[in-house]
């Protein structure tokens, strides 16, 4: 599994490919948590742990943008409060603070 997610993560770009880690959430000795018994799809409990990640990660993504325009119009301490929320929502993946994602965009 580490393996194919690591496949996944190198594909990562924070602009259109996002990624979802489920790994940490599922207890290798006791998978079936969120797992079928295949040990590859989600049970429904699964379902219910991923529509909270996606949905948390989807709103911390709205915060990010909000805090990256407001540091392009110079407004530095709100952008600093939005993206701690972000992060307060989706804590689960800091490297979006390394991707181009969160450089400021020149003024148009």
């Amino acid at each position: 599994m580490r393996a194919y997610n690591g496949i996944i993560r190198s594909l990562v770009d924070y602009q259109q490919f996002f990624y979802v880690d489920m790994e940490p959430h599922i207890d290798p000795h006791n998978p079936h948590v969120y797992l079928l018994p295949d040990d590859q799809h989600l049970n429904r409990d699964g379902h219910r742990l991923i529509s909270r990640l996606l949905f948390s990660f989807v709103c911390a993504q709205m915060y990010l943008k909000k805090a990256q325009l407001l540091l392009q119009d110079g407004k530095t301490q709100q952008a600093h409060e939005w993206l701690l929320q972000a992060f307060r929502l989706y804590p689960h993946d800091l490297s979006v603070i390394k991707s181009n994602r969160w450089q400021v965009p020149p003024k148009r």
